[in-house]
């Protein structure tokens, strides 16, 4: 049976990640509706674009025993905001939605985590306890863009940033206990922050429809997950090289 407390718990924490999801959307629809207005009236010192980032992505962990155990397939998608502040020189922000996996190998022994609300304890001493991390965040980038003079067609840029993530979706699995598709929000930090820095190309189609592509590579400041009770504080961060695709309008 299930306790009063086992079900107020997953249900607010549906409710506040639906609230941020909303009010997310508000303001994307709000930003966008401003930034075609004011492109259309400042001579296209504004661009906007939508962007779709297949990527991989792997945790680092500064822990002995804590790894990372594969290379996952990720993703990002959302709009891009190019302002062009002086010559060559753009501002270039924007809101996305981005799927990020991971998985982490533990081999300390007997490790506590808190999934589904619940503190679970892992043997090791089998086999390790890996941890296969789903995680969506609603991430707001911000960095400088430098382009090159149009050569033909063509446009060159490098970029780089900070990015800030807020973490909306934390589920996974385990290779014990029978762990599918858990919440393992309580093992996820809500706020991710990190720096971002690449390069590309754009092809100008016309000159109101911009092809643009490139490679990035993003990596974290702080610790992804938290540390439950009884287990060795380490700090896991993120990495990630994205393939990017988009068009500016």
């Amino acid at each position: 049976m299930f306790g009063l407390k086992e079900i107020i718990l997953p249900l607010n924490c549906f409710v506040q990640k639906l609230k941020i999801m909303k009010k997310t959307i508000l303001f994307v629809m709000l930003v966008t509706v401003w930034s075609v207005i004011y492109s259309q009236e400042a001579g296209k010192k504004v661009r906007i674009g939508l962007e779709l980032a297949p990527s991989f992505s792997w945790f680092k962990s500064d822990y002995e025993k804590v790894e990372n155990d594969a290379l996952k397939l990720s993703n990002r998608v959302g709009v891009v905001f190019d302002y062009n502040f002086f010559d060559n020189y753009f501002v270039s922000t924007g809101i996305f939605m981005s799927w990020q996996k991971g998985d982490l190998r533990y081999t300390d022994s007997n490790i506590n985590f808190d999934i589904d609300h619940e503190i679970k304890t892992f043997n090791t001493t089998e086999e390790a306890v890996v941890l296969k991390y789903a995680l969506k965040y609603i991430e707001i980038p911000i960095g400088l863009k430098l382009k090159t003079n149009e050569i033909g067609y063509m446009t060159y840029f490098a970029k780089f940033g900070l990015n800030t993530a807020f973490n909306i979706s934390a589920m996974g699995d385990a290779n014990q206990q029978s762990v599918e598709n858990a919440d393992f929000s309580k093992e996820v930090n809500f706020i991710n922050v990190g720096y971002h820095i690449g390069g590309g190309m754009e092809y100008s189609l016309s000159s109101n429809f911009i092809f643009t592509g490139g490679l990035t590579f993003q990596q974290g400041f702080i610790d992804v997950t938290t540390n439950t009770d009884g287990r060795e504080k380490d700090k896991t961060i993120m990495n990630q090289v994205r393939l990017n695709l988009g068009i500016l309008f």
